[in-house]
Formats: C-alpha cells, structure tokens, sequence
C-alpha cells in the first residue's frame, strides 16, 4: 500500500512522503485512540435498586420499650427499619418526615417510631406502585433461612398520608419466631393490621 500511495504522489510532494504517510499514521491513529476513549468512558446504566438491601441481622437490639407500643395482628411488634418511597416522581421525601409521615398514616405510629428508634431509608421514586412491596421484601434481608420462622415480619405497600399516598415499608420484630413472614398492605389494610397501644 505504501507503494501505491507513493505512485499518485505529484513528483513535488514525493520528496516529503515519509512525513505525507507519517501525518496519516498519526491521524488514524489519533481518531481510533479517541473512539476507544470515548467506549471507556460511556457512562454504565444506572442500577435503580443499587444500595437497597438491608440486612436485619446487622442491626442492634431496640430500646427499652415505650409509651406507644405498635402491634400487627394483635401480636406485640418494634419497629426496626422503615423505608419511605415517593408514589410520583414529582414528590420529594427525607428521613426528618419519617415520624410526621407515620403519624398521619395513623394516629400514634409516628410516636411508636419515636420511641422504638428504627433506621429510616428514603428510597427513589420507584417506577411502579405495584412493584413496591415484592422490591422492598427483596431487599430486606431478615438473618433466619428462607422458609423458616423468623422473629421478623417485612410489610410493604401504598399508605395514605393525609391527601397524597407514600410508599411504605418496615421491618416489624416479634418476641417470638413466627412464619408471617412478607405481608402487602394497601390503603385501609394498614389499619386493619396495625394497632397502637399507649401504656401509662
């Protein structure tokens, strides 16, 4: 090929074609380092369920127990984590909400979270209502095998807060191992399972 190109040189030029071809080496050269460049540096597509997973077996004990003491199922239960999920996109949460939140989904659990001292995650808006609750229980490691009791029960859905919706998760801890297990509340369903119970 060299040859070649030297062959249609005008006879001007033939004395400069070592630096002709070496301009052109330098050139291809140049625009294939940038292409590879350009392939490294492309950003990767963002995980929307990085960051996500807790792990209940990490967690400390909860405090003494207080005033307000929640229960699910009539069964006496402690707050541990609670995970608060915008249900638009437009909607904006932080963990200071957390406890206002709770206390106008129903009246005292804001108060029970107070006391109980659970971690608070804000989690991104998530791109299904409907997939929140099987996201939140995917990620929400309790420290007994699959299909064992556990001493954990993980509820998860849409809550009403005041006029607007939010999505609520938490991981609610038993005296007693059972095989609740992950339960999907929605709407009204929250208040058939949750109760509170002020003592003194």
């Amino acid at each position: 090929m060299h040859v070649l190109f030297a062959d249609i040189l005008p006879d001007a030029l033939k004395p400069y074609q070592t630096l002709i071809f070496g301009a052109i080496g330098a050139g291809v050269f140049l625009i294939v380092l940038l292409i590879a460049l350009k392939a490294l540096m492309k950003k990767k597509p963002l995980d929307p369920d990085a960051g996500l997973d807790e792990r209940l077996a990490e967690y400390p004990p909860p405090p003494g127990a207080g005033t307000h003491r929640l229960q699910f199922e009539g069964q006496p239960v402690r707050i541990r984590l609670i995970v608060l999920a915008p249900a638009g996109r437009t909607a904006t949460l932080t963990t200071d909400m957390a406890e206002g939140l709770l206390e106008t989904i129903m009246p005292g659990l804001g108060s029970a979270a107070q006391l109980d001292k659970p971690r608070v995650r804000i989690w991104p808006p998530q791109l299904s209502v409907e997939g929140f609750a099987p996201t939140f229980h995917r990620h929400v490691h309790v420290p007994e095998p699959k299909g064992k009791p556990s001493r954990f029960i993980l509820v998860a859905g849409a809550a009403k807060a005041g006029a607007k919706s939010v999505l609520l998760g938490m991981a609610l801890e038993c005296g007693q191992p059972n095989m609740r297990g992950a339960v999907r509340l929605d709407g009204p369903k929250w208040h058939d399972a949750l109760r509170v119970q002020i003592v003194g």
